[in-house]
């Protein structure tokens, strides 16, 4: 599982709304364990080697919201 982790830009530039944060920490929490992980300088993360099955996805990092989200990781090729 991978992703970019984005948030408010905080420049007040036209079309410049969201910017990569570097510095997150990203959880996957499920039956079957816990991963964790931190964000990149450009935003992105990675697991490796999470099993089949739901986990709640929490990103967090101060000064920003936390963000919560249900997903569902499918064996290869299903």
């Amino acid at each position: 599982m991978f992703g970019i982790v984005i948030g408010p830009s905080g420049q007040n530039q036209p079309g410049v709304r969201y910017a990569p944060i570097e510095g997150a920490t990203v959880e996957a929490r499920g039956t079957k364990g816990t991963f964790n992980t931190t964000s990149d300088s450009i935003g992105g993360f990675q697991f490796n080697s999470v099993p089949p099955g739901d986990y709640t996805l929490t990103v967090s990092k101060p000064g920003y919201g936390a963000f919560v989200k249900q997903v569902t990781i499918k064996a290869a090729g299903v």
